[in-house]
């Protein structure tokens, strides 16, 4: 069994400033003002999680475990511009239904969700981003 780092670097000076330890699923979503960071991640006993730590230290600062069945990945695909808002997409599975989840960023709350139709034949993974005002995710 393997188990995957995150380093955070201090591009400044080139000094490692934390290192995030655990099977981190895709690359970070830095939440605006750059003082925190989103990531999701695999648990060691298979609960799939989005987790906010703050920087530059890396501290954990809020955990939420993701719904959905294991053969889902997660994936960040926003922040809104106030910082509000995650937007993390759950999908990946040939044929299964895909779903968009707005998280508040605070609590890592679901606030809303989209879910899209599962196809057949498609594996499914949906991108986006929010308009630069937050409002809207297109």
């Amino acid at each position: 069994e393997h188990e995957a780092r995150l380093v955070i670097w201090d591009a400044t000076t080139g000094d490692r400033a934390a290192v995030l330890e655990g099977n981190y699923g895709n690359l970070p979503m830095f939440l605006p003002g750059d003082k925190a960071v989103a990531l999701t991640r695999f648990d060691k006993e298979g609960d799939l999680t989005v987790r906010v730590h703050s920087l530059p230290e890396g501290k954990e600062v809020v955990s939420k475990k993701l719904p959905g069945p294991i053969e889902f990945a997660a994936r960040l695909v926003g922040v809104s511009a106030d910082g509000k808002l995650l937007a993390v997409n759950l999908g990946g599975a040939k044929g299964k239904q895909t779903a968009t989840l707005f998280l508040d960023t605070k609590s890592l709350d679901e606030v809303a969700r989209w879910t899209g139709p599962a196809k057949p034949i498609y594996f499914g993974h949906t991108d986006g981003r929010f308009t630069p005002d937050g409002k809207r995710f297109v």
